[in-house]
């Protein structure tokens, strides 16, 4: 019997494309993330709510991987650390700001 290989998608011209169907480690990590935010704002976020869940999820997923890079011994930025501290900081004070207001 002969041993079935996944197909690869492939552009026309050969290239191959990524899977894009939500299916990889990091996207369901981020969707873990943004579900547990959205938990948090009773499962009701607002519109608004709902894009600073997307940030804070994507931003906290990229720590992770910086967080990953430094225990593999790789050298890291201290500009991009520091960058992605400061943004995740003020998301997250919107954040609870916003779950102050949620509707219980």
């Amino acid at each position: 019997m002969p041993q079935l290989r996944p197909r690869i998608r492939k552009t026309t011209g050969g290239i191959p494309l990524p899977r894009l169907d939500g299916r990889t480690v990091p996207m369901r990590r981020f969707k873990a993330l943004s579900q547990g935010y959205e938990a948090e704002l009773n499962g009701h976020p607002s519109p608004i709510q709902s894009e600073a869940i997307e940030m804070l999820a994507s931003l906290a997923l990229h720590r992770e991987f910086i967080l990953a890079r430094l225990a593999a011994g790789e050298t890291v930025p201290t500009a991009e650390i520091t960058e992605l501290s400061r943004a995740a900081s003020d998301l997250l004070a919107l954040f609870k700001a916003g779950s102050e207001h949620a509707p219980a």
